[in-house]
């Protein structure tokens, strides 16, 4: 909402422009940087031995699929016509009543399909998770702990 109705005409350029180049940045790029520099200041943070887990992955889809949401909500915001926000003016109404009242039941649907995008491209990207989980398909303990097979059965060779 910031992006469409509130910010000044420069900063929205300037983070429309941001947002479109995270949005184009591929999963591989995000694993990789989760991995190098995510899961060593969650070790850190944390005091673990090993940072990876399903923490650091979660952070690294939301900060992969919000730009995707991010930008297709304004779009979907910017759609609503003009004409509408005079009309809430006119008829006496604050910015936060056209916003609330006029500009969010109008692109609702278009937020709804942000959002459902938003999540396919998380579903599809498994390699940035594959990257911080430590590349094992089972669950941990906790958040913080990797994702790997227990000590009693050693993964076996091929």
């Amino acid at each position: 909402m910031f992006i469409a109705e509130i910010a000044p005409p420069r900063l929205r350029q300037w983070l429309r422009t941001l947002l479109d180049l995270l949005v184009g940045i591929p999963s591989i790029v995000y694993g990789y940087l989760g991995a190098t520099l995510l899961v060593p200041w969650i070790r850190e943070l944390t005091g673990a031995p090993v940072g990876d887990g399903f923490l650091a992955a979660a952070i690294v889809l939301s900060i992969m699929v919000l730009p995707t949401i991010t930008r297709i909500t304004d779009d979907a915001l910017c759609a609503v016509p003009n004409e509408w926000r005079e009309a809430n003016y006119a008829l006496g109404g604050t910015t936060f009543q056209m916003i609330v009242r006029v500009i969010l039941p109008a692109a609702k649907s278009g937020i709804a399909t942000a959002v459902i995008l938003g999540m396919a491209r998380a579903i599809g990207e498994t390699m940035a998770v594959v990257m911080v989980i430590s590349n094992v398909a089972q669950f941990g303990f906790d958040l913080i702990t990797p994702s790997k097979l227990p000590k009693k059965h050693p993964p076996s060779s091929w």
